[in-house]
Parts: structure tokens; sequence; C-alpha cells
């Protein structure tokens, strides 16, 4: 939950050896300062965001929810619920600050209809860092760090067939000729019928 008054809060959460390696989550030691995201080769990724929570509603839905549920059934829990962030030029939010792969949102990247804040591009196998600093009094505001799966791009419809524009130039290559067309020998030249005059019906 937000501080009554300014405030740094600050949380940290440990990414293991085996779920870095299933993420694709590089250790700290091999990120350069210009990363960039591992192909995934079509399997989902890991999505990780900081969600900002009116305290009323959250508190709300908390009332709705059993007693033990788990972890999963939480989380859809508060998904359902619609960001509302603080003021704007309240709020500076960095992750993993003094490292070269970290990142910072100053108070005016923040408004209140902002979506929530991704992290996955900026975090590493081993203890992570988030810091919320705080300009101005946010107890109606709780935090959350939200982890869910971002299923990957379907991918792109195939190109329309290229139709001709040039119709002359498609006969030509198949040997006919546009001026050629009119002078086709027609396959039937006439249609004789011959009726039985024995024929009740003739």
């Amino acid at each position: 939950m937000g501080s009554k008054h300014t405030n740094i809060l600050e949380c940290s959460f440990e990414i293991d050896k085996e779920t870095a390696a299933k993420w694709d989550i590089p250790e700290i030691s091999l990120i350069s300062e210009k990363r960039t995201v591992p192909s995934q080769m079509g399997k989902p990724r890991l999505c990780l965001q900081i969600l900002c929570l009116p305290t009323d509603l959250v508190q709300s839905v908390q009332g709705t929810i059993q007693p033990g549920a788990s972890a999963g059934d939480v989380a859809i829990a508060l998904s359902t619920i619609k960001e509302s962030w603080p003021p704007t030029g309240n709020l500076i939010i960095e992750v993993n600050p003094g490292t070269g792969h970290g990142h910072t949102w100053l108070p005016f990247d923040l408004e209140p209809t902002s979506p929530s804040v991704n992290l996955e591009d900026h975090i590493h196998e081993g203890k992570n860092v988030v810091q919320l600093i705080q300009l101005a009094g946010m107890a109606d505001h709780i935090f959350v760090l939200f982890a869910s799966l971002q299923q990957p791009p379907s991918p792109p419809p195939p190109p329309p067939p290229k139709f001709p524009h040039d119709l002359n130039k498609v006969l030509a290559e198949t040997k006919l000729k546009l001026g050629d067309v009119g002078s086709i020998p027609p396959l039937v030249t006439s249609v004789s019928v011959t009726l039985d005059s024995d024929d009740p019906n003739s």
C-alpha cells in the first residue's frame, strides 16, 4: 500500500536459476547496456508488471476471495480491477537502479490513465530491486507486482497474390496476344438437330 506521506517504498524479488532458464532471463554479467529481447522461438514469454490499483476497490475484491485461495486465484481477482495511477508528477519508479539495464520512469512518464509498467526487459537472474519514490501521499493506491504469461504473436498472414495489371503481357507469356483473340476459330461451327417423326413429342 502507498504511504500517507512522501516516502521511498522498496521491494526486492529473487529469480532463481531454474526460473531464469525457463523464461530466458539473463544473468546480470551477460547483459549489455543495449539489451535486446531474446528470440522466444514462438513460446510464451514472462510478463512482469507493476499495477497501481485503488485501495478501496482492492479491499472490496479481497472480501470476495475465499480463505485459502491460491496465489493464482488472488491474481485473477486483482486483474479485474481497473488501474488508476496517482496524479501526474507524484511518482518515480526505478527498477534495478545503478545497473546498465535498469530503467527509470520519471514523474511525467506516468499519468492517471497510464497502462501498467512492464519490467521484464529490465530484470536479471538473482536479486532484483524496485523502488517507488513517492513525491506525495498515496494511501489511496496499492502497488502490485503482477506476473503473467504473454502469448507469442500470431504469424502474419500470407501476402495476397499479385494480380497482373498488364493483361497483354500475361497473354503474351502464354503465346496468346490480346489482338489474336478474335482470330481464334470457333470450336463448334454449327449444331444440327434431327427430330424423329415417330416421336410423339415432336
